[in-house]
């Protein structure tokens, strides 16, 4: 449960096979589907420094467990901006049923 969605974001995952000009396999992003997330600025000092970004590139989302969301899903916004997950997405069972992730 989320407690404050605010956004909906598009999925995509990293599953489309092709093949390029020369005959060899390529993978690309697929839309999924879209995601209730709860989108907040990271403002913590530490966990940029972990990240190695600056104070206004760091994102963390909320989600509900229950969504689906691998590490290697890009997420994008209503303008068009594309958000890739930085670490493992995190998951939560205590309290609140939730899973965090930072973009």
């Amino acid at each position: 449960m989320i407690h404050f969605p605010n956004m909906t974001l598009k999925r995509y995952t990293y599953t489309k096979q092709k093949t390029d000009i020369y005959g060899a396999n390529i993978h690309e992003y697929e839309y999924t589907d879209d995601i209730l997330v709860d989108f907040q600025n990271e403002n913590k000092a530490e966990v940029r420094e972990q990240y190695g970004v600056e104070k206004d590139n760091l994102y963390k989302i909320y989600i509900d467990k229950n969504t689906s969301l691998n590490s290697s899903d890009e997420l994008e916004d209503d303008e068009g901006n594309r958000y890739s997950i930085l670490g493992e997405v995190q998951e939560y069972n205590h309290f609140h049923n939730y899973k965090k992730a930072y973009l």
